[in-house]
């Protein structure tokens, strides 16, 4: 495992070691510096964004930053159990609604229902994948082409047969 102490250290399209990730401190971690270097494109795909990674203000700071930074940058999130990220009430959800322009949420189309990895994806280089959603144990890597572009159709897929859910939209009362 790669130790925390050198996270910093890691550079999106430059770092080519493979790191292997064992806890949710640690794919937290290795995820914001991930995000902190992304330039325009990020793709997140969760069970129910996870709460100990994707709702800490450090990591909503790192989303919202990228947001920000261009015009151009593109968040797709795709999720497989939004009734429970709603019900639990979520930060991210609050992000999307207020950039709505660059943050987008959907849920797994049905025929992906079984789908049960988490990944992140950045800027067709950088990624992290656990093989199991409701485990942290998984790999993660800051250059490696081959592999982003193989889990990127991967989650093409999903999102192209994802659908908009009711719950994650806001009602103003």
């Amino acid at each position: 495992m790669a130790g925390m102490e050198n996270i910093e250290d890691y550079i999106l399209g430059e770092t080519e070691e493979e790191i292997t990730l064992e806890t949710s401190d640690h794919s937290r971690a290795i995820s914001i510096q991930m995000i902190n270097k992304c330039r325009r494109d990020l793709d997140i795909v969760s069970r129910d964004l996870d709460p100990c990674i994707y709702d800490t203000s450090e990591m909503l700071d790192a989303i919202k930053k990228l947001a920000l930074r261009s015009r151009l940058s593109r968040i797709r999130i795709l999720v497989l159990q939004p009734e429970t990220l709603k019900s639990r009430g979520h930060r991210m959800l609050d992000l999307s609604e207020r950039l709505s322009s660059f943050i987008k949420i959907r849920r797994v189309g049905k025929e992906h229902s079984s789908f049960n990895s988490a990944m992140l994806l950045v800027d067709e280089c950088g990624f992290v994948r656990r093989p199991h959603s409701d485990r942290f144990e998984g790999r993660a890597n800051f250059k490696d082409r081959k592999t982003v572009s193989d889990m990127q159709g991967e989650f093409d897929l999903l999102w192209n047969h994802s659908q908009k859910d009711p719950n994650f939209r806001r009602l103003s009362l």
